[in-house]
């Protein structure tokens, strides 16, 4: 599982990822692997006006990481409530880069979820990682059970 914790005096975002399974035997599935360590939403990425009006909520995004590491088909999957830290949420992880996931050792296309959290107070963090938990549950395609080509 990916986690990020950025402090600012004002803001704070967190970011869980599906969490990643090893493959197995031959055929199975790799993860992909984040470049660079883990992807983040640093503060830059919390909205102005969201801080300022205190706005804060839950983002859960899918996308897909194709076989050059590329994120596309970015899409808000469970929305915060907010158009603002939802859009700002899916322009963060637009920007992200993967060792693609490999099917015997050939770059494949793999579906994956995230979500971004924007929290300023202790309460919207108490609840956090269980949200994203049950966000990514609600959401996240099983890669292990992606068909190869052939099938």
């Amino acid at each position: 599982m990916e986690t990020i914790r950025v402090f600012t005096a004002l803001a704070a975002i967190v970011l869980l990822s599906q969490w990643s399974v090893p493959a197995k035997a031959a055929g199975e599935i790799t993860n992909p692997q984040a470049i660079g360590g883990p992807r983040e939403c640093s503060a830059r990425w919390y909205p102005r006006s969201a801080v300022q009006h205190e706005v804060e909520g839950y983002v859960g995004v899918s996308f897909d990481i194709e076989t050059d590491g590329a994120v596309t088909n970015v899409a808000v999957v469970q929305s915060s409530g907010s158009l603002e830290l939802d859009g700002a949420a899916e322009a963060c992880v637009s920007k992200f880069r993967y060792q693609p996931a490999k099917r015997d050792g050939i770059a494949i296309q793999v579906p994956w979820v995230t979500v971004v959290i924007f929290c300023i107070s202790r309460e919207c963090w108490s609840g956090a990682s269980e949200t994203a938990q049950a966000i990514i549950k609600a959401h996240a395609v099983d890669i292990h059970d992606l068909k190869s080509p052939a099938s």
